[in-house]
């Protein structure tokens, strides 16, 4: 057996076994985030935009049956407008 070869084989076993250890140490000593620290730049409240739905700044465009361009955009979109 060559030299080169004995190191290929031995190679094969360490550095999957290292990228093992390195994952694993990424994963055990990593930080869960912290749900009550909010965005520094945000000026609203995270858990308001999780609960409601909602669309900041939609816009639509588009072309009539005679050639016609229109366009819609509105500040917020909201589900279940006037009946």
């Amino acid at each position: 057996m060559t030299t080169r070869s004995r190191i290929v084989a031995w190679l094969q076993v360490i550095l999957p076994l290292s990228a093992l250890a390195l994952l694993s140490v990424l994963f055990l000593l990593g930080r869960k985030p912290d749900p009550e620290a909010s965005i520094p730049y945000a000026d609203v409240d995270p858990r308001d935009l999780a609960e409601r739905q909602a669309v900041t700044s939609p816009s639509y465009a588009g072309v009539t049956q005679d050639g016609a361009q229109l366009g819609v955009t509105a500040a917020e979109a909201v589900p279940g407008g006037a009946d």
